[in-house]
């Protein structure tokens, strides 16, 4: 009896519907879905915090009130995307979405490690070019196997677990839009509290307009980052701005002027003293004019007399200004109701610009060796070592501050703001550029003059767009793959000297020419094991500087800069060969300081500390960590001069435009000209970890702590401070706007028609 009625109920019991998830009751289904749901945005907050240390091995409040926000928003919304199928489909998402995050993550570290910057979405078209680093990318990747075993550590336990604990449930459209209202809620509070912070050029700033992706992440986190990074990249900056119909730009930086209201600064200890034992009127010397009389013995009893000496020539210090109808384009932008050109217009209209001085057209119709250098750094630079390179730094216009700012981190930013005058935030610079109007550009300019224009690189032709921007700014265009009858020893990186010598044939006598270099052997890792050129050298460099530097990850970035030395030297005595070397300038200026000199960060901070000779702790925000090495020299130079101006890359070009003779515009262009004594200077100094900082002549203004420090041997009083620098970050802003402003908008093609 017992038995049957057993036999009975089991019959039941099987015969009985299964209950699957959607037969649920919606309380059932919001619970067995609820642990999903509440871990997946923890699981965010985590990957959040191993990247934030990873990269800047701290973490301040905001930023965590920040990530824990946005991603707790996220979070929710990504929940929402696994609960429409069955648990396997539901499995799989999860997986995918968690393993996409975390991958994401992991690349931000590992290239923050090899470049000092973070991955840009918008890069995704040069992932190609990675296997050319594929050593090196190894290589960092395990350095730092301990932060990306952390990222994974969600995934592989959701891989391991999920399916059976976690996976949630299909679930009703009334669960979905309550986790997605929670979601907008934890938004809007990460945006009223960027908000509630009241400064307009900080987070709020960064979060806006003023976005980049290496301070994005360091404030909100790699999620954010990215949905900030597609907002722009669709709307442009203009979606975050409210212009006017008509805006009035404050453009005057003549209104406090820094030598009015700093004391005077310490005497220079050690000036240069000009050659007097040549005739100033024949020695084509760039030392001012002497002013005083001269004594000469009179005939036969006649005393010492006074002779008057003649009058100094009349220095030309016009405005550097094209003839520009700013008008007619204010008039056609309003008629448009293009508002942003519109203010672009006012503020090219009413920028300073510089002035024509003694100093204009001083290599006019010379020859021009313009090289960008590939990581180069003051260290690289020896008089034992680099002879030609030390005379030419010290013998010629001698710059004691120029800043080598990290505009986006890379190479192809750096070349940009040496070519153009201007800078730009994304690695696609160059390609973007290709499609724009650049009549200021070298190539451009010289070739208009009759010169031949030719421009070299000893890696990829096509590396950064370089096969279609360079012919843009006015160069036949020479690399690897389009250089037909060259070879390079195949080693990476390739030498600098070989790029040189498969060059001398272009130096030429019969016409005036303009060469343009982009070097490559002083490229990341630059270790005796990573770069062939450093090994190359090693034995030779170490003989001569073995006793000046301990560390060797300084030796081994010394070898393979020694590269540039011998290139240089090749060019330099063949135009003296020529007989042409006193008609041609050299020009040398770096694209970036070497941030990569080995996989691992500490000894990457040791060997900077010893090159640059400041201290490692906090190293990646010392300015001087910046200071680099710019050369412009020409052999006609009888006397150095000495510049204590500050100055960077975007300066570059309008002091050569003056130099050579070549009329443009100077308000057009973001940086000035370096030579003109009227013009204060003035650097952006994007560094390392953070970004928009700026120095003056008069000081370093620190963007993330808001300080201004007064530089050594001035003293101003508060108020007068207060007022400079708030007219400063006024300029700054300025001109962070704008520079971009340039290319994304083909500005030039609107003001001259292409």
């Amino acid at each position: 009896m017992h038995t049957n009625e057993n036999q009975n109920q089991h019959s039941n019991k099987k015969d009985a519907p299964r209950r699957r998830p959607h037969d649920k009751d919606p309380i059932d289904r919001l619970m067995s879905s609820m642990p999903f749901v509440i871990l997946l945005p923890l699981a965010l907050i985590f990957l959040e915090v191993v990247v934030h240390f990873a990269a800047f091995k701290e973490m301040d409040s905001s930023f965590f009130v920040y990530s824990t926000f946005f991603s707790l928003s996220s979070g929710l919304l990504m929940a929402i995307l696994c609960t429409f199928f069955g648990k396997k489909i539901n499995y799989i998402i999860s997986l995918v979405i968690i393993g996409a995050v975390t991958v994401l993550c992991a690349v931000q570290v590992v290239y923050s490690a090899f470049f000092g910057d973070f991955f840009q979405l918008t890069t995704v078209g040069f992932a190609g070019n990675l296997a050319d680093y594929m050593d090196n990318t190894v290589k960092v990747t395990l350095a730092n196997m301990h932060w990306i075993l952390l990222l994974f550590l969600p995934f592989i336990l959701f891989a391991v677990f999920g399916r059976s604990v976690l996976t949630p449930v299909k679930m009703d459209w009334a669960l979905r839009i309550a986790c997605a209202v929670f979601a907008v809620c934890f938004f809007f509070m990460g945006t009223l509290y960027i908000n509630s912070r009241g400064d307009d050029d900080g987070d709020k700033y960064i979060y806006g307009e003023g976005f980049l992706v290496k301070d994005a992440i360091s404030r909100f986190g790699v999620l954010t980052t990215a949905r900030l990074e597609i907002q722009h990249k669709l709307f442009g900056d203009s979606a975050f701005e409210t212009p006017e119909d008509t805006v009035v730009i404050n453009n005057d930086t003549t209104a406090i002027k820094g030598n009015d209201i700093f004391g005077q600064k310490d005497p220079v200890t050690d000036p240069y003293v000009p050659d007097t034992s040549k005739d100033p009127d024949e020695s084509g010397t760039v030392d001012p004019p002497v002013t005083g009389g001269d004594e000469v013995s009179g005939s036969e009893g006649d005393t010492t007399a006074k002779v008057e000496p003649p009058k100094p020539p009349v220095v030309d210090r016009s405005p550097q200004r094209l003839d520009i109808d700013f008008e007619k384009l204010k008039n056609d932008a309003l008629a448009a109701k293009k508002n942003n050109l519109y203010n672009a217009h006012v503020y090219f209209e009413n920028r300073a610009g510089t002035n024509k001085h003694e100093y204009t057209g001083l290599f006019e119709g010379k020859n021009l060796i313009y090289i960008t250098v590939e990581a180069w750094a003051p260290a690289a630079i020896n008089e034992k070592l680099t002879p030609i390179l030390y005379k030419m730094k010290n013998e010629g216009f001698v710059f004691e501050n120029y800043y080598n700012s990290l505009w986006g981190g890379s190479t192809a930013t750096g070349e940009y703001a040496n070519i153009t005058g201007n800078f730009y935030y994304d690695v696609n610079c160059l390609r973007y550029s290709a499609k724009t109007y650049q009549p200021f550009a070298l190539g451009n300019m010289l070739d208009a003059e009759g010169y031949v224009t030719k421009a070299f690189h000893n890696h990829k032709y096509d590396y950064y767009g370089r096969d279609i921007s360079h012919p843009n700014f006015g160069y036949d265009w020479y690399g690897i793959g389009n250089w037909s009858g060259v070879t390079f020893t195949e080693k990476w990186p390739k030498s600098d000297h070989e790029l040189g010598l498969n060059t001398l044939s272009e130096l030429r006598t019969d016409v005036p020419f303009h060469l343009y270099y982009m070097t490559v052997s002083g490229h990341a890792y630059q270790t005796f094991i990573g770069n062939s050129q450093a090994s190359k050298h090693r034995s030779y460099v170490t003989s001569i500087l073995g006793n000046d530097y301990k560390n060797q990850a300084s030796l081994s970035f010394i070898s393979c800069q020694y590269e540039v030395e011998l290139m240089v030297k090749e060019l330099y005595e063949e135009c003296e060969r020529l007989g042409i070397l006193e008609d041609t300038v050299f020009v040398l200026a770096p694209d970036h300081f070497p941030y990569g000199l080995t996989e691992d960060d500490k000894a990457n901070q040791a060997a900077l500390a010893e090159m640059y000779g400041i201290p490692i702790d906090n190293i990646y925000n010392n300015p001087d960590l910046y200071r680099a090495p710019l050369i412009i020299w020409s052999a006609s130079m009888d006397n150095p001069v000495k510049v204590e101006k500050v100055c960077s890359a975007p300066d570059i070009l309008p002091t050569l435009l003056n130099l050579f003779g070549l009329e443009y515009d100077s308000r057009l262009i973001i940086g000035q000209d370096i030579l003109d004594a009227n013009a204060e200077g003035f650097v952006i100094l994007n560094m390392l970890k953070s970004s928009h900082h700026f120095i003056t002549d008069y000081g370093f203004f620190n963007f993330t702590s808001k300080k201004f420090t007064v530089a050594d041997g001035y003293s101003v009083e508060p108020a007068a401070l207060e007022q400079y620098v708030t007219q400063m970050r006024d300029f700054a802003y300025n001109v962070r706007k704008y520079s971009p402003y340039i290319l994304d908008n083909d500005y030039y093609n609107i003001v001259f028609g292409n």
